[in-house]
């Protein structure tokens, strides 16, 4: 890099990240399912990620997206598996305190991927729109 004068740019450290870091406000859970998605009953196992796509599902990406969905659920009566749970990443709106209150309120467990481990969050992933 040095014999090219190529210069990495370091991105700036997220002061939001670091805060709830700092004040262990958001909690990571065990990765429960380790893979076993299909459960053979319907509505056994939810799959949820945030997706940037080309058009608008929603204006901003505040923790109410997910937490509305979870809402929405029981809002139109989808009757959900004795013991369900819901699957996501380690991301933040799935970390923090509202939206795991929220799961547990509605008897809803929770598993997340491990960090950095794309197989755990794959399905998730290749949510296909056309």
């Amino acid at each position: 890099m040095r014999k090219y004068n190529i210069v990495c740019p370091h991105r700036k450290p997220n002061k939001h990240k670091q805060i709830a870091k700092a004040t262990k406000e958001n909690s990571t859970l065990s990765n429960t399912l380790n893979r076993k998605f299909k459960q053979n009953i319907p509505r056994k196992v939810l799959l949820t990620d945030i997706s940037y796509l080309s058009y608008e599902v929603s204006s901003n990406l505040k923790l109410e997206l997910v937490t509305n969905t979870i809402k929405k659920l029981y809002r139109k009566k989808i009757k959900l598996a004795k013991n369900c749970f819901i699957h996501s990443d380690q991301g933040v709106h799935y970390t923090s305190p509202r939206f795991q209150n929220l799961l547990k309120q509605k008897g809803i467990k929770q598993s997340m991927s491990r960090r950095g481990n794309c197989w755990d969050n794959a399905p998730m992933e290749s949510f296909l729109v056309i």
